[in-house]
């Protein structure tokens, strides 16, 4: 029972890619980042070649403003 509480806390917490964004936004992965440059959208840079990646809360809160 606890093994299956903390994967679903991982998924809850699983920081998405650009193209998942696009894709739950029904969006062009180019927009997701002009949207991040922008500042519409909060993201944050993972690993030594800073890859994008959006937490699930956030791109939930900004369909929730939008």
């Amino acid at each position: 029972m606890g093994d299956t509480k903390v994967q679903e806390s991982k998924l809850l917490h699983r920081m998405l890619t650009v193209k998942e964004v696009a894709s739950i936004l029904n969006i062009h992965s180019n927009t997701v980042r002009r949207w991040v440059k922008k500042g519409l959208l909060k993201s944050y840079n993972i690993g030594p070649r800073h890859n994008l990646r959006f937490k699930q809360e956030d791109i939930l809160d900004f369909i929730e403003r939008s």
